[in-house]
């Protein structure tokens, strides 16, 4: 059975639509990489030299910390 015979209801939303193109799929891929990329290296205002991956982790061994504390979970 193929994709479209097992799901006819897709098939019927995706009929009209043209496939993306390889090109709008590398722009979309190089977008979202550029954003994680400012999302994690951008230094962090008012944090010194560490960039925004500093702060990120930090801010996720806090929260492990609460969480592993809620549970008594080994630190």
């Amino acid at each position: 059975m193929t994709h479209a015979a097992a799901n006819p209801g897709r098939a019927a939303r995706h009929a009209g639509r043209a496939p993306r193109a390889a090109g709008q799929v590398l722009v979309e891929a190089l977008v979202i990489g550029a954003l994680l990329a400012l999302l994690l290296f951008a230094p962090a205002w008012g944090d010194g030299e560490r960039g925004m991956a500093g702060v990120w982790l930090r801010a996720l061994a806090i929260w492990y910390g609460r969480f592993a504390a809620a549970l008594a979970l080994p630190v």
